[in-house]
């Protein structure tokens, strides 16, 4: 399997960006926030659905447009080339799913091709980054082992998680000898139930008769109290009844008033509207002629009032003189301000001239280019040359180290040539070795191989019976493992702990990935290979001839020691070949500095003639330079600047003088100062506008009067046709015939309004029509009152009785009840042992499923386990350049231990943190490489080696190279040292996007 091409439609920063033709072994490369997370997670969320909204994982949604998803081209052996496209839709986005023929599968063709597993699972195994890494030294010392135990079998630390989970669960709940933990209290408490409960036990007998005689008490009160609320209901009845008797009377003879006089209608308001309609008539007419005499004295009153022609005519102009002579004197101040400056930039000049010895005039210097585009290019020379001059230091460094280390080399190489044998006494002694063996030796050799024959037949045997066993323990334990994961599961979301389902969630879901990938391939296979071999070994030994011992173990030992030292020596020649290449390329850095020194050097010069200033590559700093030549055409310009607003100045000063003395005189005031002449301005302005605005506010008062004589005039003649209506309306031909009708209407108004208020005060009594009518009838009156109000005070006398033999019995229970009763007791203690009882389901349920992880880790162990743990010892023996040799679990099962090539045995924490890193790598690697092996998923690394040094780096693209032969492999790195290791077809460097056009 191999991802071909990404189309990003936008995700994250990125927008419409396409990768094609990705290779085996391909490498992303880019700078911090140039895409490189995005793409990784791009590539998840094609597989496997875009992240939640309420997930910790980042959904990488675009801010600057709608575009939300992308498209994915994988090759697969069984579907061909294959098109994923996911777009914003639902939680985790709209699929396509599109095969080389053309044709649209469904979802359910995606999780076919990639095998059922889910994005967790993908990124346990195949996808991993520097955080995982850098998880192996987040924790203690003591679980470092764990890690990377957990490491090999699912690709992450979940498996310790749920350990650690479910121990801590467990000890919340109970320990041996612990004080808080809540079955611990539970187990107190019930003990102290149990004796308060049999103390109980004597006193139950007389409380049961207190008790029954109690509720014979309590029912005839009940009794009491029902007959008593009847009574209390009826003479309420009763009461109410004679209440309103009044009312219905005067209901009765107000209904046989209005029966004679008839229905009655008027206008409403009809007299008020009249009387307000008469006075407003009366009202106006007053008005009309108090407006006329106030017309007239505003007319008399604005032919005395006149202004002046001249000022009205020039008005804009003079206030404009008058707002500019309130700047005179701070024209006048800011004039001596420029003189003071000018002095100071003079002096500033004659400084800056001193300190930079510049040989020409200010022309000159004023025609010098200080552009942006020169300091920058001036600050880049400088950071130019200081770079260099490290890079100076370094290079000598690095120069005498990899010389010193070619010399030890080639002394190494010298002295181990020295202690080997020469040629001819080395193939003498081999073929002396190769007729040591005699027939006693191969019928030994031939007897040891028939009993391990023998022995491997017979395991083969064994093994096949113990294979099949532990796949039936193994169905029923994957079985109950998953029910009690996904009732716990249930249980503990049922009781709110988010926390313990999501694991118990995820252990499910690890419980069913594992049970379709973690077969392994038993010891039976193993075993049958070796018999085979052993078979091999047995033909080849029957074919071979005795041959006479010649030579001794001495012989033996030298040829040994001088193979060692051939080994050796092959070593350290490929050692050397290595420091060579290093040493010329130190010495080809020294002369790409030359030339980088020569190409700044110049460039300094050029500068130097352009400023006609002596400058010094190694003494003197040109931004330094830049900003005195800077600060000096600065204070020139400066100064040009200054003279030219003073000249302004002095010229505005005496045009706005000239301006007021010319306006005073036109007005016919004679005077020299401006000052003076201001004064009289603004008064002679002051009264033609005071003038002006009272003649404004007479016409408009004018106006005013005028409107509202019309619009009185206009109100007298709408009011006389609301008078004729009035009377129109109620058939009346004058005011008094109209004024008659309103007194008929008003008393049949009253007498209805008085009927409405008696039949509203009846509809508030609790008693109906039916019940007024029967108890009128009955004639209830007072003595029926008085018979009834009897009845219940022989009632309430029977309830003061009962109630006082209550209190009595009640108080001889609250004594025997102050300790609680035999059977609340008993309850109480149920009650607890139940909730104990409970306590220890919970905690069961923990217990059972911490023992089921176990067995399943041990499961792991025995069948999947020891084939990664191989291959894993494999790939970490290569990058340490045979340092460490074996890998392999520690006593208790739960850790790593890894053997050095001296023998030394090192727990995994006690390695150094890069070591431990390598062998989290190596697992991982391993893993992915067990994993799926007919159609291999792509192995996805983000800078997943930045704590390996600079040799063991190097073996690891060694072997990510040799991987990629067979798997395809992504990687991404923002670290420039390792594109050495790759070649330009290999490498997509990403660019930063330009964070203005998102603005």
């Amino acid at each position: 399997m191999r991802i071909k091409e990404l189309h990003v439609y936008g995700y994250g920063k990125l927008e419409n960006e396409r990768f094609n033709d990705l290779q085996q072994l391909y490498v992303f490369f880019g700078e911090n926030e140039a895409g490189k997370s995005t793409i990784m997670s791009f590539i998840h969320s094609m597989l496997f659905g875009f992240p939640s909204k309420n997930h910790e994982e980042p959904r990488y949604e675009p801010k600057q447009h709608a575009k939300y998803g992308g498209r994915l081209v994988l090759v697969t052996k069984r579907y061909g080339e294959v098109m994923i496209e996911r777009v914003k839709g639902k939680a985790a986005g709209d699929v396509t799913v599109m095969l080389e023929s053309g044709e649209v599968r469904s979802e359910e063709t995606l999780h076919d091709i990639l095998h059922g597993i889910d994005k967790s699972y993908f990124q346990s195994v195949f996808s991993f980054n520097l955080q995982g890494l850098q998880g192996v030294h987040t924790m203690n010392e003591g679980n470092v082992g764990k890690i990377l135990l957990s490491a090999g079998l699912i690709g992450n630390d979940m498996l310790l998680e749920a350990e650690n989970t479910l121990q801590k669960e467990m000890e919340q709940r109970f320990k041996p000898a612990g004080q808080k933990p809540s079955i611990n209290l539970q187990l107190k408490k019930i003990k102290e139930l149990d004796k308060q409960m049999k103390l109980a036990g004597d006193e139950q007998e007389a409380y049961k008769a207190l008790i029954e005689q109690h509720k014979q008490y309590t029912e005839e009160l009940a009794e009491v109290k029902m007959k008593s609320s009847e009574s209390e209901e009826m003479q309420y009845r009763y009461q109410e009844f004679l209440r309103i008797k009044p009312i219905v009377d005067e209901r009765n003879i107000l209904d046989r008033k209005l029966d004679r006089l008839g229905e009655q209608t008027f206008i409403a308001d009809g007299i008020q509207r009249l009387e307000q309609f008469l006075a407003a008539k009366v009202q106006i007419q007053s008005q009309v002629v108090s407006l006329i005499e106030r017309k007239q004295a505003v007319l008399k009153e604005q032919a005395e009032r006149k202004p002046n022609e001249y000022i009205q005519d020039h008005k804009e102009e003079i206030e404009a003189a008058l707002e500019s002579a309130s700047f005179l004197e701070k024209l006048e101040l800011d004039q001596s301000v420029l003189l003071q400056e000018l002095e100071r930039i003079q002096k500033n000049i004659r400084s800056a001239y001193g300190n930079l010895h510049y040989p020409g005039d200010e022309n000159s210097l004023l025609a010098l280019d200080l552009s942006n585009f020169v300091n920058e290019n001036v600050k880049r020379l400088d950071r130019d040359k200081n770079r260099l001059l490290d890079e100076r230091m370094q290079l000598d460094e690095e120069y005498k180290t990899e010389k010193e280390k070619l010399e030890r080399s080639e002394a190494r190489i010298a002295e181990l040539k020295e202690r080997m044998l020469p040629e001819e006494k080395r193939q003498q002694l081999e073929n002396t070795v190769g007729r040591v063996s005699n027939e006693s030796f191969q019928k030994l050799k031939k007897a040891l191989l028939m009993e391990q024959l023998a022995e491997v037949e017979q395991q083969y045997e064994q093994q096949k019976k113990r294979d099949t066993q532990n796949r039936l323990r193994q169905r029923n334990l994957f079985g109950l493992l998953g029910i009690l994961l996904a009732v716990g599961a249930v249980i503990s979301f049922t009781q709110d702990q988010v926390m313990i389902g999501l694991l118990l969630t995820a252990g499910l879901f690890v419980l069913i990935a594992s049970r379709s990938v973690f077969k392994g391939q038993g010891l039976a296979q193993e075993l049958s290979r070796q018999h085979d071999i052993l078979k091999q070994k047995k033909a080849a030994l029957d074919q071979e001839k005795s041959i006479p011992a010649e030579e001794h173990a001495a012989q033996l030992d030298l040829l040994e020691r001088d193979r060692e030292v051939e080994k050796s020596l092959r070593n350290e020649m490929f050692r050397h070949e290595e420091r060579e290449l290093a040493f010329d390329k130190a010495i080809q850095k020294f002369e790409g500095w030359e030339h980088s020194w020569k190409k700044v050097n110049d460039e300094i010069l050029v500068v130097s003639k352009t400023w006609r200033i002596q400058i010094s590559p190694t003494e003197n700093n040109l931004e330094d330079i830049f900003e005195m030549l800077s600060q000096l055409k600065d204070f020139l310009l400066e100064k040009e600047e200054k003279s030219n607003q003073l000249t302004f100045l002095k010229k505005e000063t005496t045009d706005k003088k000239q301006e007021l003395l010319t306006f005073s005189r036109e007005l016919g005031n004679t005077t020299t100062s401006w000052q003076e002449a201001v004064v009289l301005l603004k008064k002679a302005l002051n009264d033609t506008l005071e003038k002006t605005i009272q003649s404004k506010q007479l016409h408009a008062e004018i106006d005013k009067l005028t409107l509202e004589i019309e619009k009185l005039t206009n109100n007298q003649l709408q009011i006389n046709e609301e008078i004729k209506k009035l009377y129109n309306k109620t058939d009346a031909s004058d005011e008094e015939e109209y004024r008659q009708k309103a007194l008929k209407a008003e008393e049949w108004a009253s007498l209805t309004s008085r009927r409405d208020l008696l039949q509203i005060q009846l509809q508030q009594s609790q008693l109906g029509h039916e019940q007024i009518t029967d108890y009128l009838t009955a004639q209830i009156d007072g003595n029926s009152l008085e018979r009834l109000s009897k009845e219940r005070k022989e009632q309430s006398k029977r309830q003061s009785q009962l109630l006082e033999l209550l209190s009595d019995l009640k108080h001889v229970i609250q004594n025997l009840e102050d300790g609680g009763t035999y059977e609340e007791r008993m309850h109480l203690f149920m009650e607890e042992r139940a909730a104990l009882n409970e306590e220890a389901k919970v905690w069961s349920r923990y217990a059972i499923a911490k023992t089921l992880l176990e067995q399943t880790i041990n499961s792991f162990k025995q069948e999947r386990l020891p084939a990664v743990i191989a291959l894993a010892e494999d790939y970490f023996s290569f990058l340490t350049d045979g340092e460490y040799t074996k890998i392999r679990l520690n006593d208790s099962g739960k850790g790593l231990l890894v053997e050095r090539i001296d023998r030394l045995t090192f727990e995994a924490e006690e390695v150094s943190r890069g070591t431990a890193e390598q062998i989290y790598a190596s697992m991982r690697l391993a893993l992915a490489v067990s994993t799926f092996g007919e159609d291999p998923f792509p192995l996805i690394i983000d800078d997943g080696f930045v704590n390996f040094d600079q040799k063991r780096t190097r073996n690891m693209i060694k072997l990510l190279r040799k991987l990629s032969e067979t798997r395809q492999i992504i990687f991404f790195t923002c670290h420039e040292t390792l594109l050495t290791h790759f070649s330009e077809s290999e490498i997509h460097v990403l660019q930063k996007p330009n964070r203005h056009s998102f603005q």
